[in-house]
């Protein structure tokens, strides 16, 4: 195809190149985070398969309302603290205690509470990025109908992925089952801890 015919093959359907810059691609099976291998241990009820639900979620104004009060009100209620400082360990995943945490800890809860609030599973992918410091970093990934939408401590804002300031895409959860990880990048191997 000639590259004036694409062009205007997508000039003709916005709505599906949209869709393809909005929503993440996945490059294969890569080994998990192991500290969310052992929250699963600790709280299977976090971690069941879910293949049932839709791969991504319908969303209205009203959705898009609800993800931003929850990203704020988790990033303003719950303190920031490492878990070498609050559990003794290097990598600790967990609902926050107390209202502490770090970065897995502030996405698990937003999980939580969208869960609670009737979003399926399935479209709440927690994500491992390189932020803008170098380090390795955990969100919330929102799969839905208009695109892949971050929900990171760092931010009160809720921002499709190409629209964050991430030097680098690591892995996601499966939208078919949360302990399968997908690598963001081709010929990804190496785990996180």
């Amino acid at each position: 195809m000639s590259r004036t015919a694409l062009i205007l093959l997508l000039l003709a359907f916005p709505s599906w190149a949209e869709a393809q810059v909005r929503s993440m691609r996945v490059y294969g099976v890569v080994p998990g985070p192991y500290g969310w291998h052992h929250f699963c241990e600790r709280s299977p009820d976090q971690c069941i398969k879910r293949s049932t639900e839709p791969a991504k979620y319908i969303v209205t104004n009203e959705h898009l309302l609800e993800l931003d009060n929850v990203n704020r009100w988790v990033n303003q209620n719950v303190k920031p603290v490492t878990d070498r400082l609050f559990y003794g360990v290097e990598d600790y995943w967990t609902l926050p205690t107390g209202l502490r945490g770090d970065c897995e800890d502030y996405a698990l809860l937003k999980r939580h509470l969208l869960v609670e609030r009737g979003w399926p599973v399935g479209a709440l992918l927690i994500m491992v990025v390189v932020d803008a410091q170098g380090e390795n970093h955990a969100v919330l990934t929102v799969r839905t109908s208009i695109g892949d939408y971050v929900l990171d401590n760092h931010s009160d804002r809720i921002l499709l992925w190409n629209d964050t300031l991430f030097r680098r895409w690591i892995m996601r959860q499966s939208y078919i089952d949360p302990n399968v990880w997908m690598a963001l990048k081709p010929k990804t191997t190496a785990s996180v801890r």
